[in-house]
């Protein structure tokens, strides 16, 4: 039998600066072996230490810390994905409860949205019954369809799981059909390889998406397999999207990514938010599976000075998070652009990429993203098309200078007066 369902609470407006996005490592470890996963390949091996799942005392301190940094912190919105390794690990009664718990903290005094990452091999009835009891939003990790997927998306035996994560994907798809949960998102990464518009297509025939991200490699300018024509083939994958996705109509499907440079082309409202928050380190908290608090997940494998900041929900508050050292190195780099980023035109819509991208061992994270060649062309290319379908170029100028981002540093107070009244 389902659970009771989750009560909707009426949304209070968003303006951008009052979402607190939280990644909550429930699991950490996977039923799955993908060679390029940033959190057990990538030099960070603190898993090994935490609990394989989330202990239940560790829950209720993550959702008191939440609510505290709630109260304090004037926050309408947080956002929590539940994410691993493989978040579908934890027992289902035990994740129930994990909802619950946050349930129980947070409905009262914000709008709490959950959401949950997955490779989608292990949903079943008994999930779909777990998502729809508490209104989550689901990711599905895909690299492609059929041998694309099955060349990086292997099982611990080696073998392909494109069929299970399809299998999976189908029972979230009726689901929403039937009007019991939204309709999944997918989740891609960039296969220099590929072809990005070819890609698309076969999501859209084989799976009936209808919401796809695509993200860059996880590399840094450290990385080996970091080299001009990597940045080159990244370009034309994120091109050929581009081009496809405004061949099938804008309506067709929703490309994250796309709507991420387009949308502060055209309009004010979406720029000033994209300037103050996009890969913002002071909305972003990942939490490990004993307490641990970390920026964005991905930084970890960088050094241990990413993987052991000596914060911990049980002994910290978010404020004591924000004023931190790391994050204010983080903060810094965010307003403070690297390399080429101090004479591009396209720094209030791109803020230098992920900061992983950004870094290397000599310069921190003083760098243009590793991937600022493909990024350009993306941001023009896509502004040539915008312009050539009748938008103003001047307006798109005037959103990307750095008077507008001063301007809209200005605007800070009001802003946040806006959001608290």
């Amino acid at each position: 039998m389902a659970a009771t369902m989750r009560p909707v609470r009426a949304p209070t407006r968003e303006v951008g600066l009052n979402i607190l996005h939280v990644v909550l490592k429930v699991a950490e470890r996977c039923n799955l072996v993908c060679p390029y996963c940033y959190f057990f390949f990538n030099g960070d091996e603190t898993y090994k230490k935490h609990p394989a799942v989330m202990p239940m005392a560790t829950v209720k301190a993550t959702a008191a810390f939440l609510r505290e940094a709630v109260l304090s912190g004037g926050y309408d919105s947080v956002r929590l994905v539940f994410h691993g390794g493989e978040p579908l690990l934890v027992k289902k009664k035990t994740f129930r409860a994990m909802c619950d718990a946050f349930c129980n903290e947070l409905d009262d005094v914000c709008d709490l949205l959950l959401g949950v990452q997955t490779n989608g091999v292990l949903i079943d009835e008994e999930w779909i019954e777990i998502f729809e009891a508490y209104r989550m939003r689901i990711g599905v990790s895909f690299d492609g369809i059929g041998e694309q997927h099955d060349r990086t998306r292997i099982n611990k035996q080696g073998k392909g799981t494109y069929a299970e994560t399809k299998r999976g994907w189908d029972l979230l798809m009726a689901a929403a059909a039937d009007g019991r949960i939204s309709r999944p998102g997918l989740l891609c990464v960039v296969d220099p390889a590929a072809e990005g518009g070819e890609t698309l297509t076969t999501f859209l025939e084989a799976l009936d998406a209808e919401g796809v991200n695509f993200l860059l490699p996880d590399y840094t300018h450290d990385s080996p397999e970091f080299t001009p024509e990597l940045v080159e083939q990244c370009g034309d994958y994120m091109l050929s999207v581009v081009r496809r996705w405004l061949s099938l109509g804008r309506s067709a499907v929703r490309v994250r990514f796309i709507m991420e440079v387009f949308g502060p082309l055209v309009d004010d409202a979406i720029a000033r938010r994209t300037i103050i928050g996009k890969n913002n380190p002071l909305a972003l908290v990942t939490i490990s599976s004993n307490g641990d608090i970390s920026p964005d997940d991905t930084l970890r494998g960088i050094g241990p000075e990413f993987q052991d900041t000596g914060l911990n929900v049980s002994t910290s508050r978010l404020a004591d998070v924000f004023a931190h050292p790391l994050w204010r190195d983080l903060a810094k780099a965010h307003e403070t652009p690297g390399g080429d980023c101090a004479t591009c035109k396209w720094w209030n819509a791109c803020k230098g990429g992920m900061q992983l991208h950004r870094y290397s061992a000599d310069r921190g994270l003083a760098n243009e993203s590793i991937y600022c060649g493909a990024l350009k062309r993306l941001h023009g290319g896509l502004a040539e098309m915008l312009v050539k379908s009748g938008y103003s170029a001047a307006d798109m100028e005037r959103r990307m200078s750095r008077a507008f981002a001063r301007e809209t540093f200005a605007m800070i107070p009001a802003i946040k007066e806006m959001a608290d009244a």
